[in-house]
């Protein structure tokens, strides 16, 4: 009987930090992304909790609200699965120097804990050759709230990571497009400050109705510089809550 209960497959795509043609780097795909109460949901009915998906996800909230206090009070968290603090960043050139939000940044750490590590033993993992080279926007942070592949503010940043997302601006096919799932009304973003392989920054338009949106980054881009002649659209995998910034 096989001891793996996951069984996962990882693309190859080409690795840009070494000078090597035939090097390549493995990436995972993101088949799903799960906010509490997903998990919550899937606790109940696939992992047997005995405990209904509402009322954990209550709880689950609640406790991790009470983390965020803590860890603002210079405390530490260690669950067995992560750890967490708080850090800051930025160089104080004496040592009298108060302060400076403009100079200095805090920010939360996580780290993997013990019980994490462990699963891992349980993961089977499948390489898929090769990954195809549509872009592929993996992660997505809503920079006005930090708030990881869930959210995006109305007229806020937003920051994308992933592969082959570099696109050319100056075609009208070309770029980040968010969809509104109810309507299907397609918008693109019109502003974004950076655009590179593996990294894109953007900028809600301000009159979008807020909703849930999916996100997608469309490209003829070419390293040799001649377009693509086929257009190449990668979705990201989550959907998006556009919400109005906080008054």
């Amino acid at each position: 009987m096989s001891k793996f209960f996951h069984t996962i497959k990882v693309c190859l795509y080409k690795n840009l930090l070494t000078g090597d043609p035939d090097d390549y780097a493995g990436r995972t795909k993101m088949e799903h992304v799960y906010n509490v109460h997903d998990i919550s949901h899937l606790a109940e009915t696939r992992g047997g909790s005995g405990i209904a998906a509402d009322e954990m996800t209550r709880s689950v909230n609640a406790w991790l609200k009470e983390m965020g206090y803590q860890l603002c009070d210079a405390n530490g968290v260690n669950t067995g699965y992560f750890t967490a603090s708080l850090h800051i960043k930025g160089v104080f050139n004496t040592a009298t120097e108060a302060y400076n939000p403009k100079k200095h940044t805090l920010l939360f750490d996580f780290q993997q804990g013990s019980l994490l590590r462990k699963e891992l033993e349980e993961v089977n993992v499948v390489v898929a050759g090769v990954a195809d080279t549509l872009p592929l926007p993996e992660t997505l942070i809503d920079c006005t709230t930090g708030v990881l592949n869930e959210t995006l503010t109305l007229g806020g940043i937003f920051e994308i990571k992933g592969f082959n997302l570099k696109f050319i601006p100056e075609e009208d096919d070309n770029g980040i497009f968010l969809t509104e799932i109810t309507s299907e009304t397609v918008t693109k973003v019109a502003i974004v400050p950076t655009n590179t392989q593996q990294h894109l920054m953007g900028q809600v338009p301000a009159g979008l109705p807020a909703g849930d949106y999916t996100l997608s980054v469309a490209t003829r881009w070419n390293s040799t510089g001649k377009p693509l002649k086929s257009l190449k659209t990668g979705q990201f995998v989550g959907t998006l809550l556009l919400k109005a910034p906080a008054s």
